[in-house]
Order: C-alpha cells, then sequence, then structure tokens
C-alpha cells in the first residue's frame, strides 16, 4: 500500500498541532538528520517518533492526533530519503 505524502500546507492545514509546533518538530526533526547516516530510515524514524513522543508527552493525545503526528513524521522521514535517493 502505497502511502500519500502530505505537503507542506497540508501538514499546516492539520487542526490538533499549531503551526509553530509543526515548525519546531521539522526543525528538530532536521537535527536528527545528521546523526542518522548509517541507518537513515530505521534510525531516523524511532529518533523522530521518540522526540515526538517527549514533546507531546503532557499533551496525552487523542487517535486522530496520534495519527496526525505520525502523518507529520512519516512525510518528513519520506521525503527525506526521497531526496537522498535522488540527490537533492
Amino acid at each position: 500500500m502505497e502511502r500519500k505524502l502530505l505537503t507542506r500546507e497540508e501538514l499546516m492545514q492539520l487542526p490538533n498541532i499549531s503551526s509553530e509546533d509543526k515548525d519546531l518538530i521539522e526543525v528538530q526533526l532536521m537535527d536528527v538528520v545528521g546523526s542518522s547516516e548509517e541507518d537513515p530510515n530505521n534510525r531516523l524514524r524511532m529518533a523522530a517518533r521518540g522526540f515526538l513522543a517527549r514533546m507531546f508527552i503532557d499533551l496525552e493525545p487523542d487517535e486522530q492526533t496520534r495519527n496526525e503526528l505520525d502523518a507529520v513524521v512519516a512525510t518528513f522521514v519520506d521525503g527525506w530519503a526521497w531526496c537522498k535517493e535522488h540527490g537533492q
């Protein structure tokens, strides 16, 4: 099953996550990329999920919010992997 990647505009329209949080997530995930070279997809995904869990621990997200957080991570990881694969 192919996962649909969200555009930045779609990410910004997710109702349960503020744009400030999305920007912070993006910046923090970019930091993670630099330390995930040898096994980028697995390590990056684990680190990103760990970061999101710490960032939103007080939020106790409902299922919709968890799904939205997963979409943010999946979009970032898949986009980063595509860029690495295509030399971007």
